[in-house]
């Protein structure tokens, strides 16, 4: 996104990896202010998403400003870290990786 931060970006030729969340309904309040859904910044949708057991509903947070922009210089490091520490494939993991090489790149 242009403020640095990810997102994802509905492309029917794409694939985003994560890990699926299991939240209580009471703190979906509290996740929406830290995703900046009040100031803009993301929206939450209900998104049908492919698990290994089955399709299922989830609420994701696109963002507004999918435009481009450059990842923050920690921020892109912890992802990475991140998804490192899940069971994710490999292409997930390389795609963040490009993220990060694009990011030493324009500092360069």
């Amino acid at each position: 996104m242009r403020e640095g931060w990810l997102t994802a970006v509905r492309d029917s030729r794409s694939t985003v990896h994560g890990v699926l969340w299991d939240l209580a309904l009471s703190d979906v309040s509290a996740l929406d202010r830290y995703e900046g859904v009040g100031r803009g910044l993301y929206a939450k949708r209900i998104q049908p998403v492919v698990t290994e057991r089955a399709a299922r509903r989830a609420i994701v947070y696109f963002g507004l400003n999918a435009g481009p922009g450059a990842a923050h210089p920690g921020y892109i490091a912890e992802v990475i870290a991140a998804a490192r520490s899940w069971p994710l494939p490999a292409e997930g993991i390389e795609a963040l990786e490009r993220i990060g090489r694009a990011r030493m790149s324009v500092r360069a």
